[in-house]
């Protein structure tokens, strides 16, 4: 099982957006994917079906509090995390967990293998609802290991921020990726991320947290910026190699807003968007190349 976090030290640079894309390529492929939301805006959730996203859009008042009060008993990633070291039966753990529905339910293909399910995140996402024990940010990990031979990638998509449920994240990864904008102090905000990850990585011996790559998000070919900030980068970060780009896009816009991934938006909607998806398809391909060399050695 294959455990991969999404970490990024800003909001707003694609994250969530690569996380649920990279599910569904790993899953059209016949993989089962789960997708770990630590993310207390719970993007990922919404998009994969998992947090309600059409009752919400449809909610007035009264009703939207029902839909909030609705999460209130519902298990979900803290309680995941809150079983701790416990010995506890595995259906614990499985019922936090939900399949994705809508346009990432890829089980009404009957051509696909692949899955997606999802461990969700809400409001109650809260780094102070973390176990009051120094190993806390170890659960999630001891948790996942749990359900070796249930899925073959596990993708964590985190918030842009530095407390204990990100740190769990990377605990639980095996690998990293760092997606980042080529914008004005773009690569220092990427040095921070990776000085944490590091912490970690020798924190266990290198098992964990080891970064696979930094993958340019929203990237403009002809913007002079974007041309000097990778060249930067590439020089003064260069013990981390740069993983092929993701150029900027209004289709992914358009997809996320309609809860699809950006290959199936393009397909149903026959748009210009595949030179887009073809982006997404070779980095997703890397990806795995990379994985494969590693665990080769």
């Amino acid at each position: 099982m294959r455990i991969i976090t999404i970490n990024a030290s800003k909001g707003g640079v694609g994250k969530t957006t690569l996380t649920v894309n990279l599910a569904y390529e790993l899953a059209k492929q016949g993989q089962r994917v789960l997708v770990v939301d630590l993310d207390d805006q719970a993007n990922a959730s919404l998009t994969l079906g998992v947090n309600k996203a059409e009752e919400f859009e449809q909610a007035d008042e009264s009703m939207y509090m029902q839909l909030i009060e609705s999460f209130e008993q519902r298990k979900e990633v803290m309680d995941f995390m809150s079983v701790g070291y416990k010995d506890v039966d595995l259906s614990v753990y499985r019922r936090c967990i939900y399949p994705a529905t809508g346009a990432f339910d890829l089980t009404q293909d009957k051509n696909s293998t692949g899955k997606i399910d999802v461990l969700p995140s809400s409001y109650k996402t809260n780094y102070r609802k973390m176990p009051d024990n120094p190993s806390a940010p170890r659960f999630l990990s001891h948790g996942l290991k749990k359900l070796f031979g249930d899925y073959d990638y596990v993708l964590i998509d985190t918030a842009p921020c530095f407390n204990h449920v990100t740190w769990s994240g990377w605990y639980a990864a095996k690998y990293v990726l760092i997606p980042t904008q080529l914008e004005y102090l773009s690569a220092f905000g990427v040095k921070n991320v990776l000085q944490n990850i590091k912490e970690v990585n020798l924190d266990t011996d290198g098992k964990q947290a080891n970064v696979l790559g930094i993958v340019p998000m929203m990237v403009s070919a002809n913007t002079t910026l974007h041309t000097t900030v990778a060249k930067f980068m590439k020089k003064n970060i260069s013990d981390f190699r740069m993983l092929p780009p993701v150029r900027d896009s209004v289709y992914f816009g358009h997809a996320s807003f309609r809860r699809k991934p950006l290959s199936l938006y393009a397909v149903q909607d026959n748009s210009a968007a595949n030179s887009v998806v073809q982006q997404v398809v070779d980095l997703t391909k890397r990806i795995i190349e990379l994985i494969d060399d590693k665990e080769k050695i």
